[in-house]
C-alpha cells in the first residue's frame, strides 16, 4: 500500500523554498517540501497534506515520518513507486501529478508556497469537479474575482464553460490565510469551508480548491496564444470519469500541423495515434481551449471518437481539462494535464 496516499491515497505539497538538489533524471524535482492534494480522500490530514522530498535519495516522507521511494522511468520526469502501482510525472515547475493504481487515487502536488492574498486578486477562470446528490461527479466551469479583502464572486460562461461570461457580482465566498498553509475558503451560504493553496512563479499562476469529493483548479484569465506549428511537448493526462474511476495515465506525442488566425484555432496531431484534432483558443472568454466532439483518423484508417474538452493552461506545464453541458451526449469527465519538461 502506498505510503503517497494516506495508507491508501495521497496528498502531496512542494516547495517555493525548494533545494538546489535534483532528481537524477528530473531537473525541476526538487529537495523540499510537497502539499499532495487529493479531492477524494476521506481523513482531512490526508486531503492536503506536506511531505517532504530528498532528492539524492529520490524518498518522500510523509507527516506520520513513513517514507516512500520512487523508481525513475525511461521517461524523463516521470516515477512509479509502490511496486509500479504508483506512478508520478512532474512538470517544468515542479508541479506533479500522481495516480494510484490500487484504487485508482489522482492527485496534484503543487510546490509549497506561502502567498500573500494580494498574489490572487484579480480575474480567474476555473474549472472543476465535484461529487452531487445524485452520487456522481459532476463538472463545472466560469470565471471568480477575488479581491484585497479576500471576498470571492463568481460569474457563470456559458454551456459547458466556453461562452461569453456575466460580471462576477455574486458573492459565494471568504477567503482568509490559514496558519497550516493556503487559505480557508468560507462559503456565504452555509457553514462549509474548504481550503485553498496556490502555486506561482514568473510563468503563471494555479489555485486549487479543494475540499471532501470536491476540487476546483483556478488561473488567471489571460488570452492565449496560438501555438506555433511543429512539436509540442510531449504530454502526460489522466481523467476520471462521473462515478470517480480514473483513467490510466496516457503519454503522447504531438506536433501542430496547422494554425488558423482567422478562426483562432489549430490542427494538433498525435505522433502515436496519427490522430488529428481542431482546438479553439479563447472561446467566448479569454484563456479556454476548446474541441468541439466529433471523431478522428488513426494510423490504421479506424474512426476514432473524440469528445468535447474544454481545457485551461497554466504557463506552468499544468493544465486542467474536462467537460460537462447540457447536452447528454456528451461525456462529462474532468482531468490533469503534464507536459514533459
Amino acid at each position: 500500500m502506498s505510503r503517497f496516499f494516506r495508507p491508501a491515497i495521497l496528498g502531496l505539497l512542494a516547495c517555493a523554498c525548494l533545494g538546489a538538489h535534483a532528481a537524477p533524471n528530473c531537473a525541476s524535482l526538487k529537495s523540499g517540501d510537497y502539499r499532495l492534494i487529493n479531492h477524494r480522500e476521506a481523513d482531512p490530514d490526508w486531503r492536503h497534506h506536506v511531505m517532504q522530498f530528498d532528492a539524492a535519495s529520490l524518498t518522500f516522507t510523509d507527516f506520520t515520518g513513513g517514507t516512500f521511494t520512487l523508481t525513475p522511468a525511461a521517461e524523463k520526469c516521470a516515477y512509479s513507486g509502490d511496486g509500479g502501482n504508483v506512478q508520478l510525472v512532474v512538470s517544468r515547475s515542479g508541479i506533479l501529478v500522481v495516480r494510484d493504481a490500487t484504487n485508482g487515487a489522482m492527485a496534484l502536488g503543487l510546490p509549497e508556497m506561502a502567498l500573500d492574498l494580494k498574489a490572487l486578486v484579480g480575474l480567474h477562470n476555473f474549472l472543476g469537479a465535484g461529487k452531487q446528490e445524485d452520487g456522481l461527479m459532476h463538472t463545472d466551469a466560469g470565471q471568480i474575482s477575488i479581491d484585497r479583502r479576500g471576498r470571492v464572486r463568481s460569474a457563470g460562461c456559458g454551456d459547458g464553460g466556453i461562452g461569453a461570461c456575466g460580471p462576477t457580482d455574486k458573492l459565494f465566498a471568504t477567503l482568509t490565510p490559514n496558519p497550516a498553509g493556503g487559505f480557508d475558503m468560507a462559503f456565504k451560504d452555509s457553514s462549509y469551508t474548504e481550503r485553498l493553496f496556490a502555486f506561482k512563479n514568473r510563468d503563471g499562476l494555479v489555485a486549487v480548491v479543494v475540499g471532501q469529493d470536491q476540487i476546483h483548479v483556478a488561473t488567471p484569465a489571460l488570452a492565449r496564444t496560438l501555438p506555433a506549428v511543429g512539436p509540442l511537448p510531449n504530454n502526460w493526462s489522466l481523467s476520471q470519469n462521473p462515478q470517480g474511476t480514473t483513467s490510466a495515465l496516457n503519454f503522447e506525442h504531438r506536433e501542430v500541423v496547422s494554425v488558423d488566425a482567422v478562426s483562432q484555432s489549430f490542427v494538433r496531431r498525435s505522433l502515436d495515434s496519427c490522430v488529428q484534432q481542431t482546438w479553439f483558443i479563447n472561446q467566448g472568454h479569454a484563456g479556454v481551449t476548446y474541441r468541439e466532439k466529433g471523431t478522428g483518423t488513426n494510423c490504421t484508417g479506424q474512426t476514432v471518437n473524440l469528445n468535447a474538452v474544454h481545457a485551461l493552461g497554466t504557463g506552468l506545464g499544468f493544465s486542467v481539462f474536462g467537460w460537462e453541458s447540457s447536452d447528454p451526449a456528451k461525456a462529462r469527465f474532468f482531468g490533469f494535464g503534464i507536459d514533459q519538461p
